[in-house]
């Protein structure tokens, strides 16, 4: 356990010494979330749509939150292929994907004080519902959400073993998020046919139906299981892609 909390402290040490950063972050998060309403609000006035713009700006404080605490862990583990630091990893008494999520989980603690926390917040205060099953809820289909995409993560990462430019790999996983996870568009906008399929993704579970939640509350359960399901899923199958990665691992300089 003294191994893990090591690795959390670290990784908190590593986000507060740039605290400019967390600045950044933060005005980066409310900038996105004006722009976002100023954009619905034109929509709004210049089209038929009808716009909830309240629910809109509840959908994005919300996808911005989550997207903030969530690392880019595929280029993490792209670099540490490429660089061979990815052998003194392996080499650690303790499972690469164990080191991976306690070292970047202290930087996630630091975002979500700083942005997640504030955001949910203000989305309560929009919703008017502080009853505290409902935030018990958000609070494990967030937690739930940040599984799922943390394993995804390490899928897409663990690919850069047999490559040495996961630029495609990551051209990829940006196509899938961009369109399936809800998180550039929200998901009751999309055609009918195109909501039955993202459905049964994954990635819409990370992004769309935890902003859903937030302001229709229906669905916990469904979102739950499937974000269990999935998580499950893609971790038995990250494991199987790691042990061939490991058989034909090669590494620059290395």
């Amino acid at each position: 356990m003294d191994k893990y909390i090591e690795l959390i402290k670290i990784g908190i040490k590593k986000i507060l010494s740039y605290r400019g950063l967390i600045t950044l972050i933060i005005i980066k998060n409310y900038i996105y979330i004006f722009l976002q309403y100023s954009l619905w609000n034109s929509i709004k006035e210049n089209s038929i749509v009808n716009v909830n713009l309240t629910n809109i700006l509840i959908y994005f404080i919300i996808i911005k939150g989550l997207d903030s605490t969530n690392f880019d862990l595929s280029q993490t583990i792209s670099h540490d292929v490429k660089n061979g630091d990815i052998v003194n990893i392996l080499a650690k008494p303790i499972e690469i994907e164990k080191y991976y999520f306690f070292d970047i989980l202290g930087g996630t603690i630091a975002k979500v004080i700083a942005i997640l926390f504030p955001n949910i917040l203000i989305s309560l205060i929009l919703t008017r519902n502080f009853e505290i099953l409902f935030i018990l809820k958000i609070f494990f289909i967030i937690i739930g959400s940040y599984l799922l995409n943390f394993v995804i993560e390490l899928i897409f990462g663990t690919l850069s073993f047999f490559t040495q430019n996961i630029w495609g790999i990551e051209s990829l996983k940006l196509v899938f998020i961009l369109m399936l996870s809800g998180s550039f568009f929200p998901i009751e906008y999309y055609p009918l046919w195109l909501i039955k399929i993202i459905d049964y993704t994954p990635f819409v579970y990370i992004y769309g139906k935890v902003a859903e939640f937030m302001i229709y509350k229906n669905d916990f359960v469904k979102i739950l299981f499937f974000q269990i399901f999935f998580t499950l899923s893609l971790f038995y199958i990250y494991k199987l892609i790691l042990k061939v990665c490991l058989k034909k691992i090669s590494i620059n300089g290395g």
